[in-house]
């Protein structure tokens, strides 16, 4: 059968939309998540993102990157995702001296380089807490965030209160980026936080990328010395 060349075009634009290469979205973030990797709790949370088409970056502690993990870090690359260095353990480092903090930062950079074969472009600290040793002490820029406290402690325990903290922050727009958990103790319902924090930003225009794309897309360069927590 002979298409016309408009109605070639009209199938060609509607297998573009299915695909999901066309996207409606003229604003976007990054939604990024600490404390990983875990072959439960991230599995979960990549499930929900491949789910609604959502790209994220994943800041992961080098010492949970053993042989068990190796197919959840896998799985986070092969999905499009970034990964970024948050620490070799959980302990803040911004009370260290310049040369202690050179050596910690080195050592989660190298593990984690290491266990996820990749470069990391972006640090983030541990409890966000930040000196300008610590920042001097590795040449990535910081990623701040706006947080869904998603953590023990704090007033918002339901995966609705926590999606509220993201929804109503006067540092939500085009560009911000977004911090969220993918590993704390359960019950931690992060699957139920993206199913309605992703559709909510959606309705709002929001399309979702990874840091690296998200600063590349706002034609902004992550300089060094600054805690990010929007591309702008």
């Amino acid at each position: 059968m002979h298409l016309s060349r408009p109605r070639r075009q009209l199938l060609a634009l509607a297998a573009l939309c299915m695909s999901g290469l066309a996207s409606a979205a003229d604003k976007f973030v990054a939604l990024t998540f600490d404390d990983g990797p875990d072959t439960v709790q991230t599995a979960r949370v990549l499930d929900r993102l491949k789910a609604h088409g959502a790209k994220a970056t994943f800041f992961v502690l080098g010492e949970r990157l053993t042989p068990a993990h190796h197919g959840v870090v896998e799985r986070i690359k092969a999905e499009g995702h970034e990964i970024g260095v948050h620490g070799f353990d959980h302990k803040a480092l911004d009370k260290l001296s310049a040369p202690e903090a050179k050596a910690e930062t080195a050592k989660a950079y190298a593990a984690v380089a290491a266990g996820t074969g990749t470069k990391p472009a972006w640090y983030r600290a541990t409890f966000l807490a930040v000196s300008p040793t610590l920042m001097a002490a590795i040449d990535l820029p910081f990623a701040g965030g706006i947080a869904a406290f998603d953590w023990p402690g704090t007033d918002a325990v339901t995966a609705q209160q926590r999606a509220q903290k993201v929804l109503q922050s006067a540092d939500l727009r085009n560009g911000a980026i977004i911090l969220l958990h993918d590993v704390q103790p359960e019950p931690h319902p992060s699957a139920e936080l993206l199913d309605i924090l992703i559709p909510a930003l959606k309705a709002q225009g929001y399309g979702f990328l990874t840091l690296s794309e998200l600063f590349k897309r706002r034609g902004v360069q992550p300089a060094l010395r600054k805690q990010w927590l929007v591309a702008e």
